[in-house]
């Protein structure tokens, strides 16, 4: 009897786990749809683009499924060299075999080869719809981050609102001597974390050299008096905004045809689109 009170009691929290992976899950996939359906909506489509992006959509998913099942044939028929290395790396330390010097990297540029041809192919179609699109339209594409709702000065994408960058050079500049000088490399070395978190990944920054320049910038805004200050605010939020999350990305754009594949040419994107713009 315990015994199987024991199993029910596992198969119960079990269940329940399933079913709380799955509620996350179902939540992930709305939020990701809201983020979309801000884009698309925001786009303000006309029914001609919507349904040649629809059909693009159905172009690429078909390459995708393609590049998939050729990708898996190959690991299927050719992958085990890979794991033989790795066998090989665990238990030898002397020289690796003739063989697998020369089967691993064939089948590794097999593999590079046709993911470059896959990525060539979603590119073209990429291309193809942003040939279709209007100049506000991909202005709005490139601006478009990802967001739940949309600030009512844009219709698409996140506001740049920048104005607490001022606020925060006010408390610099207020601060009591003591204080900032006690202070003043760990707050830059806080803004300098802040900006690491907004930086293309693998994208390397001179932590001294940064540290540096924020504190130079501080120095300047407390020498001055408030009224030269206020002057000259904006230009010192600028100064603080090149290498911020704001125009250091800015200076190193994506290719709208990026957020193209990545944003329009979805399944889920395909599916929304056609109920917004053609189930009517």
């Amino acid at each position: 009897m315990k015994k199987i009170l024991l199993l029910l009691l596992i198969c119960g929290i079990s269940k329940f786990l399933f079913c709380q992976e799955l509620h996350s899950k179902e939540i992930e996939e709305i939020i990701e749809d809201i983020r979309i359906l801000n884009l698309i909506k925001g786009l303000e489509l006309d029914k001609s683009q919507a349904e040649f992006i629809v059909e693009k959509s159905k172009e690429a998913e078909k390459i995708k499924e393609e590049y998939k099942k050729k990708i898996s044939e190959i690991y299927e028929n050719e992958g085990k060299v890979f794991e033989e290395l790795r066998n090989f790396l665990i238990k030898n330390n002397g020289e690796i075999p003739r063989r697998l010097k020369r089967e691993v990297p064939r089948v590794e540029h097999k593999l590079k080869r046709l993911k470059y041809e896959y990525n060539k192919e979603i590119e073209k179609i990429a291309s193809q719809v942003k040939e279709k699109l209007y100049p506000h339209q991909i202005y709005a594409l490139q601006e478009y981050k990802p967001c739940m709702i949309p600030p009512a000065s844009s219709k698409v994408g996140q506001a740049d609102n920048t104005k607490w960058i001022g606020k925060f050079l006010e408390r610099i500049k207020k601060m009591p001597l003591s204080v900032y000088n006690r202070k003043k490399e760990e707050i830059a070395e806080r803004w300098i974390e802040m900006v690491k978190r907004h930086l293309p990944k693998g994208y390397m920054l001179d932590t001294e050299k940064e540290k540096e320049r924020i504190i130079s910038i501080f120095e300047k805004v407390r020498s001055l008096p408030d009224i030269e200050f206020n002057i000259k605010k904006k230009e010192f939020v600028e100064e603080m905004k090149k290498v911020g999350p704001y125009h250091l990305l800015s200076k190193m754009p994506i290719d709208v045809s990026v957020k193209i594949e990545k944003f329009l040419l979805s399944k889920r994107a395909r599916e929304l689109i056609k109920e917004v713009y053609l189930n009517k």
